[in-house]
C-alpha cells in the first residue's frame, strides 16, 4: 500500500492520475482516516471535480469537525460550484476555528462579494486577512476591487499598487489599476500603468489591448493601431481587436480602411457584436445604413450581455434617426435605456444642489480664503451634456493661442478626494468651511501645473467637462483668473440628445425622460444661482445662435477670452485636432442646422420630458 507521503510526492510531481488511484485505495483501506480523505479532496480539486471534492471535505468534517483546513477546502469546493452563500459559511467556520487563518478571511470576502453580500462585511474580511498577513497580494487586490466599486478611488489605488508591489506578476492587478485610472479620467496615468506592465509582461495580449484602448481615449489613434497590431501578433484570432482597429480608423476619418478591415468578419453566419458595432459607426460615411441595421437586428437575436444589448439598441437608434425612421429610432432608444437602468435619487441631488447654493453664497464666499494666483490659463466650458460644449471647444481650439484639452476629470476628482486630502470625514461641500489658504493655494497650483503640461505655448487651456457646472463655486475659489463659457441649447433638444446616447452610471438621470426633465430643471436653478454669486467672468453662448450667427458669436467668444481675432476659428472643421467625445463626428463638419428643433420628430414620445420641464411653470429656453 502506498503511503500518504508517497501520494503527496506524486501530487507534487504532477503525477495526478497515479496519486488519485493510490489515494482511492488508501481511502478504502482506512475509511476513518481524515487526512487521507482531505488529500483525496485536494486531488479531486486538481481535476476540477468539485462535486467529489465537496463530498470528501464533508467526510473529513464528519471525522474531524475541528479541522479548519477541511472547512476551508469545503468552502473552495462550494465556491467553484457557485454556491457562494454556503461557501461563505464554511470560510467563516474555518476562521472561527483558527482566527489567524488569513486565507479563510480572504476567501470569505470573495464568497460574500460574489453573493452580493453587504460591502462593509466584505471589506472587513479582506482587511482582516491583510492585518494577519500584510504581504497577502491577493487580499490587497480583492479589497481594491470593492473600494473601486464604492468609488473610493484613492484607497482602491493604494491597494492595487500594493498588490503589484508584492506580486509584480499579477497581470490582473496591473489591468485593474489602469482601468481604474481610465474610469476617473486619468488617462495619462492609465497609459503609464500599461507601459510599465508591458515591460514586465511583454507577451500579455490583454495589457497591449487595454493600452490601445487608453491611447484611443487620449485621441492617439495611430499609436493605438500599433498597439493593436501587437495584440494580433500575440493573439491572431482575436476578432475584437479588428473591431477596435476599425473604430480607431473611423475616428481618424479612414472609413474605407476600417471597412476593408471588417469586411471578412461580416460574411459569417454569426457576426461578433463588437464587429457589428464598429461597422455601424462606419455605416453613414459608407452609405451602408440599411446593411448595418439588418446586421445589428440579427445580432440582437444572439446571446448578449445587458451592456452589449444596450450598445446595439443605441446604435440602431442612431442609424434609424439618420434615415428618418423616427418611430424605430425612439423604440430602440427606449429599449436601451430600460435595460439595466440605474436608480437616480432626484431628492438627494436636489439636496446637494441646495447645499452648494447655501455654502457658496455671496456672504460665505467672501469670508473664505481664495487662491492668490491670477492665471488666465483655465477656460471652462460647462453646461448640460449635448448642449454644444464640443462645438464651442472646437471653435476656440482652432485659435493658435488655445489648447483644447477635452473633458478633464481633474476638478471632479479633486472634489471627490477633498475630505481625504484634508484629513477629514466632513463631506463636500460642507468641508469648504474648514479649508485653509495654504490648502486652496496648493490645490490651485497642482491644477495649474496640470493645465500647463498640455502646451507651453498656449495662453488658454479649455476644460469642456459639462458637469463642472456643479463645481463653479469651488472653481471660483481655486482659480480667480479663470473664465467660464456656459453653453445653452433648447432644453428638449438637449434632453432628447442625452436620452439617445449611452451615458455612464453617474448620469443615471439620463435613462428616464421624466427624471431627465427634472434634473434639467435642477441644473437650470443652480446655474441661476451661480450667475448671481460668481466673481469670475461667465459668458452664456446658445447653440442656436452659433448656428444662426456663426461669426458674430465666435468673435464674442474670442473677445471674452481676451484673445486677438483669428479667421481659423470660422474654419474649425478643418482642424486636425482629435475629439474623443460623442460629438467627434459633428465637429468635422461645417455649421449645420439639422440638430435644431430635432425634438419635433419625436414629440409624440416626449410627454414625460416636456411635462417635467414645465413642472414649475412655463418651460424656459434658459
Amino acid at each position: 500500500m502506498v503511503s500518504k507521503e508517497a501520494i503527496k510526492s506524486l501530487i507534487q510531481g504532477g503525477q495526478r492520475e497515479e496519486a488519485k488511484r493510490a489515494c482511492a485505495k488508501l481511502c478504502q483501506s482506512s475509511p476513518k482516516d481524515a487526512d487521507t480523505w482531505l488529500m483525496m479532496g485536494v486531488i479531486h480539486g486538481h481535476f476540477e471535480n468539485f462535486v467529489e471534492a465537496e463530498k470528501c471535505c464533508r467526510r473529513v468534517i464528519a471525522l474531524s469537525p475541528g479541522a479548519p483546513v477541511a472547512h476551508f477546502n469545503l468552502g473552495i469546493a462550494l465556491q467553484k460550484q457557485r454556491k457562494f452563500g454556503e461557501a461563505a459559511k464554511s470560510f467563516l467556520q474555518a476562521s472561527l476555528l483558527n482566527p489567524n487563518y488569513a486565507e479563510a478571511h480572504n476567501e470569505m470576502g470573495v464568497a460574500l462579494q460574489l453573493s452580493g453580500g453587504e460591502s462593509g462585511k466584505v471589506i472587513e474580511s479582506y482587511q482582516r486577512a491583510i492585518t494577519l498577513k500584510p504581504v497577502y497580494a491577493e487580499a490587497h487586490y480583492n479589497l481594491a476591487t470593492v473600494l473601486r466599486d464604492k468609488l473610493m478611488v484613492v484607497d482602491a489605488e493604494k491597494h492595487f499598487r500594493e498588490a503589484i508591489l508584492l506580486r509584480p506578476g499579477m497581470v490582473k492587478a496591473h489591468d485593474a489599476l489602469g482601468q481604474l485610472y481610465k474610469s476617473v479620467g486619468y488617462i495619462d496615468k492609465a497609459i503609464a500603468v500599461y507601459q510599465e506592465a508591458i515591460v514586465l509582461h511583454p507577451e500579455e495580449p490583454v495589457l497591449h489591448f487595454q493600452f490601445a484602448i487608453a491611447q484611443m481615449a487620449m485621441g492617439k489613434n495611430q499609436l493605438a493601431l500599433k498597439s493593436l497590431q501587437r495584440v494580433l501578433v500575440l493573439s491572431p484570432d482575436n476578432i475584437k481587436v479588428y473591431a477596435s482597429m476599425a473604430k480607431a480608423l473611423e475616428r481618424e476619418g479612414q472609413f474605407e480602411e476600417g471597412y476593408v478591415l471588417l469586411r471578412p468578419f461580416l460574411r459569417g453566419e454569426e457576426t461578433d457584436v463588437d464587429v457589428a458595432l464598429a461597422y455601424a459607426a462606419l455605416a453613414r460615411q459608407l452609405g451602408h445604413q440599411s446593411q448595418a441595421m439588418a446586421l445589428l437586428e440579427d445580432v440582437l437575436k444572439s446571446r448578449l450581455s445587458i451592456e452589449q444589448c444596450k450598445s446595439v439598441h443605441f446604435a440602431l437608434g442612431k442609424l434609424f434617426d439618420e434615415v428618418q425612421g423616427y418611430e424605430q429610432a425612439f423604440a430602440h432608444w427606449r429599449s436601451a435605456n430600460e435595460l439595466g437602468k440605474n436608480e437616480f435619487d432626484l431628492e438627494k441631488n436636489a439636496q446637494l444642489f441646495a447645499d452648494l447654493k447655501s455654502i457658496f453664497g455671496v456672504v460665505n464666499s467672501s469670508r473664505r480664503p481664495r487662491a492668490t494666483n491670477q492665471s488666465a490659463l483655465p477656460l471652462f466650458i460647462v453646461g448640460m451634456p449635448r448642449s454644444g460644449t464640443s462645438l464651442v471647444e472646437q471653435i476656440l481650439a482652432s485659435h493658435p493661442a488655445v489648447y483644447g484639452a477635452g473633458e478633464l476629470h481633474d476638478i471632479g476628482n479633486l472634489i471627490n478626494m477633498l475630505p481625504a486630502s484634508m484629513g477629514s470625514n466632513v463631506p463636500y461641500p460642507h468641508i469648504i468651511d474648514a479649508i485653509t489658504s495654504a490648502q486652496i493655494n496648493g490645490f490651485a497650483e497642482q491644477h495649474l501645473k496640470k493645465l500647463a503640461s498640455f502646451s507651453a505655448q498656449s495662453s488658454r487651456v479649455t476644460d469642456k467637462m459639462p458637469h463642472n457646472f456643479r463645481h463653479l463655486g469651488m472653481i471660483d475659489l481655486l482659480l480667480p483668473g479663470a473664465r467660464i463659457i456656459h453653453c445653452l441649447r433648447d432644453p428638449v433638444d438637449t434632453c432628447l440628445s442625452i436620452y439617445s446616447l449611452p451615458f455612464s452610471a453617474s448620469h443615471a438621470y439620463a435613462a428616464d425622460l421624466a427624471q431627465l426633465g427634472a434634473y434639467y430643471r435642477q441644473y437650470q436653478d443652480l446655474m441661476t444661482h451661480w450667475k448671481q454669486v460668481l466673481r469670475i467672468p461667465m459668458l452664456e453662448v446658445r447653440y442656436e445662435e452659433i448656428v444662426a450667427n456663426q461669426e458674430e458669436i465666435t468673435r464674442k467668444m474670442i473677445e471674452f477670452c481676451g484673445l486677438p481675432w483669428d479667421e481659423r476659428c470660422l474654419r474649425f472643421h478643418e482642424s486636425e485636432r482629435v475629439v474623443t467625445t460623442p460629438s467627434y463626428d459633428q465637429v468635422r463638419r461645417p455649421i449645420y442646422k439639422k440638430s435644431i428643433a430635432r425634438w419635433k420628430n419625436y414629440e409624440r414620445h416626449l410627454g414625460p420630458l416636456i411635462a417635467a420641464l414645465n413642472s414649475h411653470g412655463q418651460m424656459k429656453q434658459d
